[in-house]
């Protein structure tokens, strides 16, 4: 992968902090997960998270990492108890 493509892969998914919280906020009401589940999945303060997802202050690229690959892990031990 070029140096190009995964900058860009970056930005459309990581570029702008609201709209990555946006998504966030919803998946968490849609999947009746609480901001202190996935702050202690991703290793976070809740406090932290909290302020993150009400706006007051925008998380940097590496808590946005941290909170996606929180989200996974979640998701991949959902899918495995569907089965």
């Amino acid at each position: 992968m070029k140096v190009s493509e995964l900058a860009s892969i970056i930005d459309n998914r990581y570029g702008d902090p609201a709209r990555f919280l946006a998504n966030i906020r919803q998946w968490l009401f849609e999947n009746r997960i609480s901001q202190s589940s996935l702050a202690m999945e991703a290793g976070l303060d809740t406090s932290n998270l909290n302020r993150w997802l009400n706006g007051h202050v925008a998380p940097s690229l590496k808590n946005m990492l941290i909170i996606d690959e929180a989200l996974e892990r979640i998701l991949d031990r959902d899918a495995a108890s569907d089965v």
